[in-house]
């Protein structure tokens, strides 16, 4: 009934936020796109918050559809670090799936990590990565960085002052690259 009423709501919307579980599963969301393809609300403008383990055919031709669909990928390292912190996801399918929205030219695409205690030190990884990406795709995926507070045994404000500020060190002489 919920859904029914929410589909009744399409010609009044002009965003709609999709979190989950794992919004890229969720049948009914595909049954809510869909019913706005058909209603030719194409103009609504999605927004999705993944962990970019599930993209599907489906899921990627019904979001090709709109004008705009903005994907916030939550994403905490790149490579063994991803497979540590997100156990049981795995690093090339996560990577093959954001390559997949990058390419997308009506995808704004963002990647969010969550920065604590077993990331710390890849968080420059991650960024060179999306520099990658952002050149191989002729792309602007942004990355918004989220301060871990709790729980508090991953929070880096427990470790030391000299490690946090090596980590420190590491994005500063990343970002002078650039300038």
């Amino acid at each position: 009934i919920l859904w029914d009423q929410v589909i009744g709501l399409i010609p009044s919307l002009k965003k709609v936020y999709m979190t989950g579980g794992e919004p890229t599963l969720i049948n009914n969301n595909f049954k809510f796109m869909q019913a706005c393809i058909d209603q030719g609300r194409t103009d609504i403008v999605l927004f999705f918050n993944t962990n970019c383990t599930n993209i599907n055919k489906k899921f990627l031709n019904l979001i090709s559809q709109f004008k705009r669909v903005n994907i916030n990928a939550s994403m905490d390292g790149v490579g063994k670090v991803n497979d540590y912190i997100r156990s049981p996801s795995k690093w090339e399918q996560i990577s093959s799936n954001i390559e997949k929205l990058a390419q997308m030219p009506n995808v704004v695409l963002g990647i969010t990590p969550t920065v604590q205690v077993y990331n710390v030190f890849n968080l420059v990884d991650t960024l060179a990565w999306v520099d990658e990406l952002n050149k191989k795709y002729k792309t602007n995926i942004f990355v918004d960085f989220l301060i871990n507070v709790h729980p508090h045994h991953l929070a880096v404000g427990i470790l030391p002052d000299a490690v946090r500020k090596d980590a420190c060190q590491r994005l500063v002489a990343y970002k002078e690259q650039f300038v």
